[in-house]
């Protein structure tokens, strides 16, 4: 993005704090029946999808089979590169106190399922969303059936993707929610319409109101609960970040995390994991009081990443393996 639009960087920055908040009651002994818990995972990561979608719809237009080739092998530089470098190298040896060589079999279960999940997800929705691109610039009738043809690729390959069991994190529910961004930023009417006071209020009651109300249960049922909240989710968000006007350091704070959301998912997961060290009492604490603590412990942690992911991107070497930069990320 030559230009970069702030208050994109403001969800990803939310977006990327909740991701923190949760791991760090995910990780540290919170029951899954924990309220703040359930508020958080009832939409974060379709809510990151759907801000992908957005911005990806905004960056990016195909026209040839050279550049969707092209902006395969961009994806796969600055997504998969790094997933193989974190998964087969990083974690498996520089942050284990004793390793082993992997064998054959344990280098396709990783492959297959990363720990770092997001960035294949990602990977494979962004490889079939280039096809839909390609195919709307090719068809140059504006009618329902140019984008009727353009999706239908994209239909067939995530359901086979799916059948294929290529991945074991649900495909379907975050297609979904990088096409709730996609077709927000493609299509101004969307947009106007979500942006009216009316639709922002009954998304953000609906949003808090489903929510709040959400009980893990890790089905499909919780699936079908979680395309309605992500999409209120990233409805109030838009607004929000769009409208509000933010303290100049929170501004600030957001856009750094928002810029550096990638690095910070792919680094904080060793820094959110205390072990044994929170006194049990804590894991009963009032949702309320949990949540500002995880916030308060969320922001600093993120802070963190940023440091070391500066100082990563000083050696061009290791920014391109370790996040598939090719230069100095920028902070603007």
């Amino acid at each position: 993005m030559s230009k970069r639009i702030n208050y994109i960087d403001y969800m990803r920055g939310i977006a990327i704090i909740l991701v923190v908040m949760g791991h760090l009651i995910q990780f540290n002994g919170f029951p899954t029946s924990n309220p703040v818990f359930e508020f958080i995972y009832s939409f974060h990561m379709p809510l990151f999808f759907a801000i992908s979608g957005y911005i990806t719809q905004r960056v990016t237009s195909i026209e040839t089979i050279y550049e969707y080739f092209t902006y395969l092998k961009k994806k796969f530089l600055s997504i998969i590169l790094p997933l193989i470098t974190w998964s087969l190298f990083i974690n498996p040896y520089l942050l284990k106190e004793q390793w082993e060589i992997l064998s054959y079999e344990e280098v396709l279960r990783i492959l297959q399922y990363p720990g770092l999940w997001f960035l294949k997800m990602l990977f494979i929705i962004l490889a079939y969303y280039g096809i839909f691109n390609l195919i709307c610039n090719k068809l140059k009738s504006t009618n329902f059936l140019r984008y009727f043809f353009a999706i239908l690729p994209t239909i067939l390959l995530t359901l086979a993707s799916v059948y294929l069991n290529i991945t074991k994190t649900n495909l379907l529910l975050f297609t979904y929610a990088f096409y709730l961004g996609c077709f927000t930023a493609k299509f101004p009417i969307i947009e106007r319409l979500s942006n009216k006071q009316s639709v922002y209020a009954i998304s953000l009651l609906s949003f808090f109101t489903f929510s709040t109300h959400w009980n893990f249960a890790g089905n499909h049922i919780d699936d079908i609960y979680k395309i309605a909240v992500s999409t209120f989710a990233f409805i109030t968000l838009l607004n929000l970040c769009q409208k509000f006007n933010f303290n100049t350091k929170v501004k600030k704070t957001l856009q750094l995390f928002g810029t550096q959301s990638l690095a910070i998912y792919i680094l904080q997961f060793r820094l959110c994991n205390f072990g044994n060290e929170i006194p049990i009492y804590i894991h009963n604490m009032n949702p309320f009081v949990l949540f500002l603590l995880t916030l308060i412990v969320a922001i600093p942690i993120s802070y963190i990443c940023c440091i070391v992911t500066k100082i990563i991107y000083t050696n061009s070497f290791l920014s391109f393996f370790l996040f598939g930069k090719k230069e100095l990320a920028s902070d603007k």
